[in-house]
């Protein structure tokens, strides 16, 4: 009876410790998941306003579909550019088609065509800055100078916090598209003869758009979406502007960010 008695004391005064230990145990595991999965998620974008967001994800059949044809519409666009410019540009060329494919700009200007409508794309390349500056609008808008009918779009520099590092910044680039009516980085005789698709004035007329020198370079695309999903396109390099010895160069923009 008293070898009993001990083994009753013994189990009332282990239990709680064992207890404790696989609860500490449980928790411990449930920490080192949360903090697993924290690490395993996509840092965020920036928009255009500098705030955190959420990467568009394009899922369902359809959109698959309508962004596969874009992506066919942007290699068929910088195939056409690469025989227009110089050999050594095609780094910029190829920058800017991976700028196109970009699932933000895809979910942002497929919206604003349709079938039977032609849409005009502008691209400026800075090859003194390594930047490409894309300008899109409808042909059905009308007049689009000054209206929020003109996208722009180009990636944007910015800064954020290294993750191992406290202290250091990391410089990433992220997608920027505005349609700001107030701002247009192309001039609206630019514009109005891209949209009249006057060929001989984009080859030719040299007072279109103010300054270009020898490190700006400006292509226009014309492209009308027909059925069955293909699209007619045309391209044309447009001529230097200003004088020769003339210079305007943009810096690559940076946004700090925390």
């Amino acid at each position: 009876m008293e070898h009993i008695k001990y083994s009753t004391i013994i189990e009332k005064n282990t239990t709680p410790s064992v207890k404790s230990y696989y609860m500490r145990t449980i928790i411990l595991l449930l920490v080192i998941i949360c903090l697993a999965a924290c690490s395993n998620k996509s840092q965020p974008k920036i928009d255009n306003d500098g705030v955190n967001e959420r990467a568009m994800i394009i899922s369902d059949p359809e959109s698959k579909i309508l962004y596969k044809r874009w992506c066919e519409l942007c290699d068929s666009m910088i195939a056409c550019g690469k025989k227009l410019m110089p050999n050594q540009h095609s780094p910029l060329l190829e920058k800017g088609c991976k700028l196109n494919k970009e699932q933000k700009i895809f979910c942002t200007l497929s919206p604003l065509y349709n079938v039977g409508d032609t849409v005009y794309i502008l691209e400026e390349i800075n090859s003194y800055t390594s930047t490409v500056l894309f300008a899109f609008w409808n042909k059905k808008s009308g007049d689009v100078y000054g209206t929020d009918k003109v996208y722009e779009y180009r990636y944007m520099r910015y800064q954020k916090k290294s993750i191992l590092n406290e202290g250091k910044k990391e410089i990433c680039d992220s997608v920027f598209i505005k349609n700001d009516l107030d701002i247009c980085s192309f001039s609206e005789k630019l514009i109005k003869t891209c949209s009249d698709w006057d060929t001989l004035q984009l080859k030719e007329n040299k007072n279109l758009d103010g300054v270009s020198g020898e490190h700006r370079y400006m292509l226009a695309y014309r492209i009308i979406f027909l059925t069955d999903n293909q699209f007619d396109l045309k391209c044309v390099k447009i001529a230097s502007q200003g004088n020769i010895g003339d210079e305007t160069t943009e810096p690559y923009m940076v946004i700090p960010v925390g």
